[in-house]
């Protein structure tokens, strides 16, 4: 039980960081984003980190949503989440970025 409520905030940030971007405010939104990734990932959940690093992606510049969602798909493809994969494959390439 203490290990859901310790990501339950990474978990919030995320949420609150793409609702920040995604109504404009990128520079807010992304250092949630951010925040919500240390997070994760010092808390040792790959999953959730590649989550947030897609999300970091789809508000970010091709220069920084390429190295993003190649780690991304790493961790999906190593854990197995084919969906997820498949989701950040795509995203790739439609972003012309594979």
């Amino acid at each position: 039980m203490a290990g859901g409520f310790a990501v339950l905030g990474p978990a919030c940030d995320r949420a609150e960081g793409m609702m920040l971007a995604a109504t404009g405010d990128s520079t807010g939104g992304a250092r949630l984003l951010e925040q919500a990734l240390e997070r994760f990932e010092a808390l040792l959940v790959p999953f959730e980190a590649a989550r947030t690093k897609e999300a970091l992606a789809r508000f970010a510049g091709p220069a920084e949503a390429k190295p993003l969602l190649e780690a991304a798909l790493e961790t999906y493809r190593r854990l197995g989440a084919r969906p997820h994969a498949q989701r950040v494959a795509a995203e790739l390439d439609t972003r012309g970025l594979s």
